[in-house]
């Protein structure tokens, strides 16, 4: 759909069976659309030009890929050991760590995460020759960059561990449920992180400390908290250009204003 006018953009994109996520590229062009997932099996994933909804390429026995911020998409080789960076799927750079779990990148392009099974592991993307080990964790279920790669935030069992470049060692976090879902950095204030939980909330962090500023924000009140199979908050991203942050509910959409003193509900 066209924003503006509310029109559709060439014909609907059918992907053919069940959608448990989709991704967009950074400059809207591309969108990426998945039928398997963790718990439903290997399925397939499917990119397309957003400007026509034209099929570009299928990618067999794939759930897990991202975008890099200057909307190259980056995805595991078949068995995980390799990463291919063009949409032809041809593989070059650096060999992915086994086990790998999660993706995230800087706000510049310049650093790349990826958490396993044993830890997270970083790769400088001007010279991605290979990674190296900044921090041992169990089973990393999310992970995120900060701005200039100055901390690094990796989650795991609903705890969530920073370390700073270089150190070697994580500071773990814990907020009263251990149900932290979600972890995400500002590229417009350094100074801000985003933590999102299972019981439906979302805090605003310092960015060094994980320390919490204001109270939370219950966008789903009355939720299952870790107990939930599935985390109640979907998505929730930091806007580029405004202080605000966007959440998604299955149910809603919550628009928050961003202050020195927290999160102001109003949408």
């Amino acid at each position: 759909w066209d924003r503006e006018s509310k029109r559709e953009i060439g014909n609907p994109i059918r992907h053919g069976s069940a959608l448990p996520r989709l991704l967009f590229s950074p400059d809207s062009k591309r969108l990426l659309t998945f039928s398997g997932g963790p718990g439903i099996g290997l399925g397939a994933a499917i990119l397309w030009n957003t400007a026509d909804g034209r099929q570009v390429r299928e990618i067999p026995g794939l759930w897990a890929a991202r975008f890099t911020p200057d909307s190259r998409l980056i995805y595991p080789r078949s068995g995980g050991t390799g990463i291919c960076w063009s949409d032809s799927g041809r593989e070059t750079g650096a060999r992915l760590p086994p086990f790998a779990r999660t993706v995230a990148f800087d706000a510049e392009n310049t650093t790349m995460a990826v958490g396993t099974a044993y830890g997270v592991e970083v790769l400088d993307l001007r010279q991605p020759t290979a990674f190296r080990r900044l921090f041992s964790l169990s089973l990393v279920e999310g992970a995120a960059v900060s701005p200039g790669a100055a901390t690094f935030a990796a989650l795991s069992g609903g705890v969530m561990s920073l370390a700073t470049a270089g150190s070697g060692k994580a500071t773990s976090i814990v907020n009263g449920s251990r149900d932290f879902s979600l972890v995400r950095f500002s590229s417009q204030n350094r100074q801000w992180m985003l933590t999102a939980s299972r019981s439906g909330a979302v805090q605003l962090r310092d960015a060094a400390t994980g320390s919490a500023i204001g109270a939370p924000a219950v966008v789903q009140p009355g939720a299952v908290a870790a107990e939930a199979a599935s985390p109640v908050i979907l998505s929730a991203e930091f806007m580029p250009e405004a202080p605000y942050v966007l959440v998604a509910t299955a149910q809603w959409m919550h628009l928050l204003r961003v202050t020195d003193k927290g999160l102001l509900t109003f949408q």
